[in-house]
């Protein structure tokens, strides 16, 4: 979709980041769709609104920078702190406790969905988006500094940092997903309907090409020569909250218009779980959870690098490179594949990605136990470039998930009630968020290759589940004689 969510929202994507699949719920919908209803607040004075909206256009170059800059700002923080990687490899220097490090996804991720439906809920009929958005994204900025606070005190093996950096993190998920819905509202709010779908877009470019900056800083800091780990990682966490601030403060000057957004069209007053009644939703559902089970393995990806490895601390960045990087570029690829062959085409591309990272894991052991390979390869960092892999494909699999996911719910989604389809899957991906957990009780019974080789037949039962989506696209038919459109077809 034109107005694919930024990368910023993965921390939504993803994914999402990074876990891949979020969404801001029904509400999300209603603000990103073209055509959503906009009341204008009617002034008594005569001539009153002509003059508003002159004064609006005057200053669209000005808002234009400022909603770029608190795209970049806030890509940027959330690159640095990118969960799959960064923090998961932090908690990982701070502790042997796997579950530990399963709940990096399962409060970040998790979590991120549940702030976003509270602030579907308490957003829906405000007038007033920009204190909403302001006072989520300040809340989200001392998170991420109390982060870096106690990175920056706490020392290998200390519980009490351990568990108060987790807490830290946990409400910078929900700080993060209630962010996320009143700001695209306000975003909806200050641009006109001719400009949205290029303003989204805007950010998104931008936005993750500050995510490719964040990883070089990352490699940067992690050099040999460079800061000792711990005051790295601190020094790391520092950076993104500066980030999320600047963020915040950019959020502050988009102009808010007296205008507000109306939900009449998407489902007022309609039950949570109502689109359970949906087949297709059920089958949606129902693979979104075999896809969500496969992606338990994506947290444990960089822990089994450091322990299982000789490892370089430098491949930290390389690995949030490789991430972005991917994302990049298959996000005009899967905009383009969702335009010409619909959301269940897109979320079939996603799903066959989840599948390279488990088996490439499963070649390493047999390659580092093999003698021919141990002739031609001389340590681990053949290995190591091998997992770039993995990351390449999360993160090309996050960028066909975001743009999959909200094409494919919309095509499904009655127009009437697409707040309850969001809702819904939002209500589903949080509980599914503690699959983490689950990969961790594996790794500490069977091992990592146990790990590698459930989630590769999670994968594939994904891949199987992923036939049974239902193709709802509206598609203009032409007969081959005709020069114009004679009928529109449903299949």
């Amino acid at each position: 979709m034109a107005h694919q969510r930024s990368l910023c929202d993965v921390a939504a994507f993803a994914g999402s980041i990074f876990r891949c699949d979020g969404y801001t719920s029904g509400l999300r919908d209603g603000l990103s769709s073209p055509t959503s209803l906009i009341e204008r607040v009617r002034l008594p004075v005569s001539g009153t609104e002509i003059r508003r909206f002159s004064d609006d256009q005057s200053l669209i170059g000005g808002r234009w920078i400022v909603a770029l800059l608190q795209s970049i700002s806030s890509s940027l923080a959330s690159g640095l702190i990118l969960p799959v990687v960064v923090l998961a490899a932090y908690v990982a220097l701070l502790t042997n406790d796997l579950y530990r490090v399963a709940l990096i996804p399962v409060l970040v991720f998790g979590l991120w969905n549940l702030g976003a439906l509270v602030a579907a809920s308490i957003c829906r009929e405000r007038s007033r988006l920009m204190p909403w958005a302001f006072a989520a994204g300040a809340v989200r900025a001392v998170a991420v500094a109390a982060m870096a606070q106690i990175a920056y005190q706490a020392g290998a093996g200390d519980d009490g940092s351990i568990t108060r950096f987790l807490i830290a993190a946990g409400v910078f998920g929900v700080a993060s997903g209630f962010t996320s819905v009143p700001l695209e509202g306000l975003l909806q709010k200050s641009f006109e309907s001719s400009s949205r779908a290029q303003l989204f877009t805007g950010r998104a470019f931008w936005g993750v090409l500050a995510a490719l900056v964040s990883g070089v800083v990352i490699r940067s800091v992690f050099q040999p020569d460079g800061p000792e780990v711990q005051r790295a990682f601190a020094y790391l966490f520092i950076a993104a909250a500066g980030c999320f601030a600047s963020a915040t403060f950019f959020t502050l000057l988009i102009k808010e218009p007296a205008r507000r957004l109306s939900t009449a069209r998407h489902g007022r007053g309609v039950g949570l779980l109502s689109s359970l009644g949906d087949r297709a939703m059920q089958r949606y559902l129902l693979f979104r959870i075999a896809l969500a089970a496969a992606a338990m393995l994506d947290v444990f990806i960089i822990v089994y690098a450091a322990r299982e490895l000789t490892f370089d601390r430098t491949f930290i960045g390389i690995y949030v490179i490789a991430f972005c990087a991917a994302l990049a570029l298959a996000l005009p690829l899967c905009r383009s594949l969702a335009n010409r062959r619909g959301g269940r085409a897109v979320l079939q591309a996603a799903v066959w990605l989840k599948l390279i990272a488990p088996v490439v894991l499963l070649t390493i052991p047999y390659l580092r136990d093999s003698a021919d390979v141990a002739e031609r390869v001389s340590g681990d960092r053949f290995f190591l470039w091998m997992i770039v892999v993995c990351f390449v494909a999360l993160g090309a699999s996050l960028a066909l998930q975001s743009a999959g996911n909200f094409q494919y719910l919309s095509e499904i989604a009655p127009a009437t009630n697409r707040d309850g389809y969001f809702s819904t899957t939002n209500l589903v991906l949080m509980v599914t968020a503690l699959f983490p957990l689950l990969g961790a009780w594996i790794v500490d019974s069977w091992g990592f290759d146990r790990l590698f080789g459930v989630t590769g037949a999670i994968a594939l039962l994904a891949v199987l589940l992923s036939g049974i989506l239902v193709d709802k696209r509206t598609v203009a038919s032409r007969p081959a004689t005709a020069t114009r459109l004679t009928r529109l077809s449903v299949r």
